[in-house]
């Protein structure tokens, strides 16, 4: 069997995921993402469809399939000061 084609994802309640958009219309603006904003996990069924809510607290239901893990990453913005002395 091609069994290990597939990526077998484990969904935990509370994980931030993003959600596939497949209704981009591919001509209308070059730069659109296909990947929407982070979505909050609050219910898996055993059949793999999801309950996923955004931050305006709407919930969706979608296929596991269209969903991808949310990596935050923090950025530290660090200041460094160069001064720089005219040779005399």
């Amino acid at each position: 069997m091609n069994n290990h084609k597939f990526i077998r994802k484990d969904f935990e309640l509370g994980n931030e995921m993003l959600l596939f958009n497949s209704r981009l219309e591919v001509f209308s603006e070059k730069l659109n993402a296909k990947w929407s904003s982070p979505f909050t996990i609050i219910k898996v069924y055993s059949y793999g469809a999801i309950d996923i809510r955004d931050s305006i607290t709407n919930i969706f239901i979608v296929n596991g399939e269209r969903l991808k893990s949310y990596l935050r990453s923090e950025i530290v913005c660090l200041k460094s000061f160069v001064e720089f002395v005219h040779p005399i």
